[in-house]
């Protein structure tokens, strides 16, 4: 998705990356976690929402992880995917 660069990711894995950005590996294991173009650091749905956002050139996508109630639902379903996400291909 992110023909221009924008956004890096690193698997949970490689403790001493995660480690150099201050992400603790039960953390990582827990949520995806995206650091923000200002350095903020976001968890679950709204991190899929900024690191999207950042790599397609949306920035609204960055402001609806902030509406409550959006959050609120994203974040539920950001959770029933992660339980289930073994049932999903690829």
């Amino acid at each position: 998705m992110d023909r221009k660069g924008r956004v890096a990711t690193i698997p949970c894995q490689n403790t001493e990356m995660i480690a150099d950005l201050g992400v603790r590996s039960e953390e990582c294991e827990r949520s995806v976690v995206t650091i923000g173009p200002n350095g903020t650091r976001y968890q679950e749905a709204e991190a899929i929402m900024v690191a999207t956002g950042v790599a397609l050139n949306l920035p609204f996508l960055l402001e609806i992880g902030k509406v409550p109630v959006l959050k609120r639902v994203a974040d539920r379903a950001y959770r029933w995917i992660a339980r289930n996400r073994h049932r999903f291909p690829g």
